[in-house]
């Protein structure tokens, strides 16, 4: 941070203005080559499986989109009938207590 402040200009510490080419010139400390390669290999070893699931669910929402488009497209090319299932879906409704039993209520 604190070559960042150093190579920065400006009037105020809160005005400072870094330009490209001092940014540029600030030194990056970095591993060697075979030390990156490593970490590299340590980083794809540890999420394999979370890439794994990750193409496996990409697929299954391909697929479910699919056949979501292709269900649209034959109801509404009557390819199929869908008033039979809705009206087997459709729960009936409940019945009161008191049309079940007749003898609920005296005679007058």
């Amino acid at each position: 941070m604190a070559e960042f402040v150093r190579r920065s200009t400006g009037i105020q510490s809160s005005r400072l203005r870094l330009y490209p080419e001092q940014f540029l010139r600030i030194p990056l400390l970095r591993p060697p080559l075979q030390e990156q390669t490593a970490i590299l290999k340590a980083i794809s070893e540890a999420t394999a499986e979370l890439e794994r699931a990750s193409r496996i669910a990409q697929r299954e929402i391909t697929l479910v989109r699919a056949y979501r488009t292709r269900l649209v497209s034959d109801v509404v090319t009557g390819k199929l009938d869908v008033r039979e299932a809705a009206n087997a879906s459709r729960p009936s409704p409940p019945r009161s207590s008191l049309s079940k039993r007749t003898d609920a209520m005296p005679d007058l």
